[in-house]
């Protein structure tokens, strides 16, 4: 029997509930928007981005120092040893400190120092999620992302200059290694070793840091869609089968 009118009407508004589907879920869109990710912050900034001055205490990054290094340290901005590459406009060096004036110009504990930044990607594809910056370190460094070595590092003298680096989830880290942003909270993280030496501080800058992820599709619309498709394929089987 050919279909009724209403049958092909039905099939039609299938058809565009399924490209309804689609397009909400991202499903074989090539231009889906892909959004900013916040709380990504660059070292040595206040809540609006700005830099502050030499000695304020760093509010975004927690940091793990060598375990004989003094209980009092803090985290600040840190002046600058001439041989640093200059702050940039968005950033400022980080380092241990005990007191706001003392600057960088001091022998910090040898070993590693692991500075932290977390990050939330609820609401996000973490499958599209991507980052990059800039980052210079005193002395050698290395970045990890949820714990896994991204395979970039820079060397024992890298406090001249800054290095680009990006991470993208699925691509491969240190030993081929799988990088994957998290669903909720990530963490991004410097591993700086501070070599041995006289007038030797331990320090990093991170700058230009931003990423960008695709919104996780809304269920719920999803949902009503499906359920739209459902009711209009009842009669549409009813009237194929008549």
């Amino acid at each position: 029997m050919k279909p009724t009118f209403y049958s092909v009407r039905c099939m039609i508004r299938v058809a565009l509930v399924a490209s309804g589907i689609l397009v909400t879920t991202g499903i074989g869109s090539l231009d889906a928007e892909a959004l900013p990710i916040t709380g990504l912050w660059n070292t040595g900034v206040d809540d609006l981005g700005n830099p502050v001055a030499a000695g304020g205490l760093e509010t975004h990054y927690g940091a793990e120092l060598p375990g004989d290094a003094n209980p009092d340290y803090r985290i600040r901005t840190v002046l600058l040893p001439s041989s640093y590459v200059r702050n940039p406009s968005d950033a400022a060096w980080i380092g241990p400190s005990l007191t706001a004036s003392e600057g960088a110009l001091v022998d910090d504990p040898v070993g590693s120092y692991v500075y932290r930044l977390t990050f939330d990607l609820s609401g996000y594809a973490t499958g599209t999620a991507a980052i990059w910056g800039l980052w210079a370190s005193d002395n050698h460094s290395s970045i990890r992302l949820n714990g896994v070595d991204t395979g970039w590092a820079v060397g024992f003298e890298q406090f001249g200059r800054l290095t680009a680096f990006s991470l993208f989830d699925g691509m491969l880290g240190l030993n081929g290694v799988p990088l994957r942003f998290e669903e909720a909270l990530n963490t991004l993280e410097f591993h700086v070793i501070n070599g041995s030496g006289w007038g030797n501080p331990s320090a990093l800058l991170v700058s230009g840091l931003g990423g960008s992820a695709e919104a996780v599709p809304d269920q719920g619309s999803i949902l009503l869609l499906l359920i739209g498709a459902f009711i209009c394929l009842v009669p549409v089987s009813r009237a194929l089968r008549s």
